[in-house]
């Protein structure tokens, strides 16, 4: 059991890997581990259940039958939010996996798998950024495709590394800091092991050079602030830095702020123009409004289906009020080339985040399970509300449901639960 345990953890912190990559981004052995582990745990009667993984349940069997065939014809022609195969409704039976097996089976996870995960990836990114070839070679057996290739690619994007897009290393190491950071209020590791943790995520974050990164990296910074320094501190410290600022003429933040670190990272370009042209600047970037639209999407959706239009209707939303998206967020105004050679707007085609899909599928059926989920609480108040931050901007961006760490997280949020306690010590025992 302890091997099955670790292995469900390690395919799940590295969900973009297999012996045998199959032909979709996240790999599923995490959710057929989970899956053997829950069915282990319900033979011997060891298994924890709760209101919500019974609500999560009902929705994933409502996602067999709740399936919008309208848009086949977009599939077809290559919009892969139209698809409403058995691929695109076994979704939410990921999210329940994952999310029931770490409720389950946390407190059980040897910490030395997370390290092992945090190394490996901190390893494999610098072969990324300097021996590209190298590592070419070796990933390439172990995730589906590299989509950043810096043998030829020159550019602003930071490393993908283990993952397939640098906003999921982003994602990830941020995911990894907040097991650590559980960890360490449980004191099961030690100030020096959780800052050896620290350290390596908050490079993994930075070298991902995403916009998404930007943010989680401010995140951190403010959350390990809070854990680790008391608010007379916080206040003398702020206050120290603004003096700094402000009284010291000899330091020319020009030169900084427009360095070769700033300008080769985009995320960081994109918060250098917003200094110069105002937060309008972020609000007018081509990235960020290409993920938001689909949350503004999924919010007419509501307004107009409460219970959503089934599985593969999200590009017909956006068909349906494209020129509202049009004259609020002034999107949806470039257009891709479809296989039969027409053109459509690229936010019909453009993969859109966990809220848009499955708010314009599900309604408020979906939107009820996050505002449940949400409302749960572990016995640390500061952890428990940077958890809630990053899962909730997690599901808002453009991560796919099937990212196996929103679910993590947000599953650590339910784990100081006694009845988990209890069945973990039960389990120790025998």
């Amino acid at each position: 059991m302890p091997f099955i345990i670790n292995s469900f953890f390690l395919f799940a912190l590295l969900p973009f890997i297999s012996p045998i990559p199959y032909s979709s981004d996240v790999q599923p052995l995490a959710f057929i581990l989970g899956a053997l582990l829950i069915f282990i745990a319900t033979i011997k009667n060891k298994i924890v259940l709760t209101k919500i993984d019974i609500y999560l349940f009902v929705l994933a069997i409502i996602s067999y039958i709740y399936i919008n065939y309208q848009s086949e014809y977009l599939y077809e022609n290559g919009v892969a939010s139209a698809n409403n195969s058995l691929r695109r409704q076994v979704g939410l039976t990921f999210v329940l996996i994952i999310y029931l097996a770490t409720k389950n089976f946390i407190h059980s996870l040897d910490f030395r798998i997370l390290y092992f995960v945090i190394y490996i990836q901190t390893f494999f990114t610098i072969l990324n950024i300097y021996f590209a070839n190298i590592y070419n070679a070796i990933v390439s057996n172990f995730i589906r495709v590299i989509k950043i290739d810096f043998t030829t690619y020159e550019g602003f994007r930071g490393a993908s590394v283990l993952t397939i897009e640098p906003a999921y290393l982003a994602g990830s190491a941020v995911a990894y800091l907040i097991i650590a950071s559980y960890f360490w209020k449980k004191k099961k590791i030690s100030n020096l092991v959780y800052l050896m943790a620290i350290i390596p995520c908050t490079f993994l974050i930075f070298v991902s050079k995403s916009a998404l990164g930007v943010i989680l990296l401010f995140l951190v910074f403010f959350y390990i602030f809070l854990e680790i320094i008391d608010l007379k501190k916080l206040i003398l410290t702020l206050f120290t830095i603004l003096s700094l600022y402000i009284f010291s003429p000899y330091i020319n933040y020009t030169d900084i702020k427009y360095s070769n670190l700033i300008e080769e990272n985009r995320g960081m370009r994109l918060l250098q123009k917003a200094t110069d042209e105002g937060f309008s600047k972020i609000i007018r970037d081509k990235s960020f409004v290409d993920k938001f639209t689909p949350i503004y999407v999924g919010y007419l959706s509501l307004k107009e289906n409460p219970i959503g239009n089934g599985i593969g209707s999200y590009p017909l939303a956006v068909i349906d009020n494209q020129e509202i998206i049009e004259k609020d967020l002034n999107a949806c105004t470039r257009l891709d080339v479809m296989y039969d050679r027409s053109t459509i707007p690229t936010c019909v085609t453009k993969a859109p985040s966990a809220f848009g899909l499955y708010t314009t599928e599900f309604g408020y059926l979906f939107i009820f399970f996050l505002i449940t989920l949400f409302f749960k609480q572990n016995n640390n108040f500061i952890l428990s509300t940077f958890i809630k931050g990053i899962g909730l901007l997690f599901i808002l961006t453009a991560f796919s449901i099937t990212f196996p760490l929103i679910w993590i997280i947000l599953a650590l949020l339910s784990v100081d639960d006694d009845r988990y306690k209890k069945m973990y010590n039960t389990e120790k025992e025998t």
